[in-house]
């Protein structure tokens, strides 16, 4: 798990960038089977709803992330 806040630092892209998130919670899992066990878990069910009750605004996605180049390429012209 890994925990970050918002840098701001006067990048062109930054004025295209909503303001909407100030910080990430990315959490990593070996494979899909990980991350599927992580959110059946019962201790995610509370966790979530603590977060929930926490935030004034979220955003999640899942992810599959490239480890190296050939899986870049397999990203971007998937067989």
């Amino acid at each position: 798990m890994r925990v970050g806040r918002r840098v701001i630092f006067g990048a062109a892209y930054e004025a295209n960038t909503p303001d909407a998130i100030e910080f990430l919670i990315a959490i990593d899992f070996d494979d899909l089977t990980g991350l599927q066990s992580y959110l059946q878990h019962a201790a995610h069910a509370d966790l979530g709803a603590r977060f929930t009750d926490a935030s004034s605004a979220a955003v999640v996605y899942d992810f599959d992330v490239a480890q190296d180049a050939s899986s870049v390429r397999a990203f971007l012209r998937p067989e």
